[in-house]
């Protein structure tokens, strides 16, 4: 069974947080001295920002998932974040693991998914939230994207759908991301 584009980019959140973490995020400390827990405040929240990678001092945990999936594009774009934090094994997995989709892969599914939709940004409704473990993250995540550029079509063999004109605004279903 074909991975759609929308399991793709639900999936690349998914494998993301998997690869995001090269250390255990509460080190083993009871406090919390960077904030790392108290920064998955709910999505549309007028007080978050933007979060800036910086290369003196890479975000990790969290804050580094925030780059990306809380509503902002990553300077240089969604392509290269991707091409710089996910692991060299990544595997995208859908499908209860009928489908599987290599680092490699995994950028051609997003980039053909970025012709069409140029704005496509990961938001959330809620929290990004540890889930028991350093190394278990958990949020509501919504895509969403205006279809302005290439076709689009879900699946490979389904007829692909232009742009309108105005372009469409789009955005999936919340769904959980672990």
């Amino acid at each position: 069974i074909p991975a759609t584009r929308r399991d793709v980019a639900i999936g690349g959140a998914a494998a993301a947080v998997a690869s995001a973490f090269p250390i255990p995020a509460s080190a083993g400390l009871m406090f919390d001295p960077i904030g790392a827990y108290s920064m998955g405040g709910s999505s549309g929240a007028t007080n978050l920002k933007p979060v800036k990678a910086d290369p003196l001092r890479p975000n990790s945990g969290i804050t580094l998932l925030r780059e990306v999936f809380d509503g902002y594009l990553p300077d240089g774009g969604l392509l290269k974040w991707y091409e710089q934090h996910l692991a060299d094994d990544f595997q995208a997995v859908f499908e209860g693991g009928k489908v599987k989709l290599d680092k490699q892969a995994y950028l051609a599914v997003t980039a053909d998914l970025l012709k069409s939709f140029p704005d496509f940004t990961y938001t959330r409704s809620g929290p990004i939230a540890y889930a028991d473990s350093p190394n278990i993250v958990v949020w509501t995540a919504v895509v969403k994207g205006t279809h302005s550029g290439a076709p689009y079509s879900p699946l490979p063999g389904v007829p692909p759908v232009s742009a309108k004109s105005p372009p469409v605004a789009c955005r999936n279903d919340p769904e959980k991301i672990t």
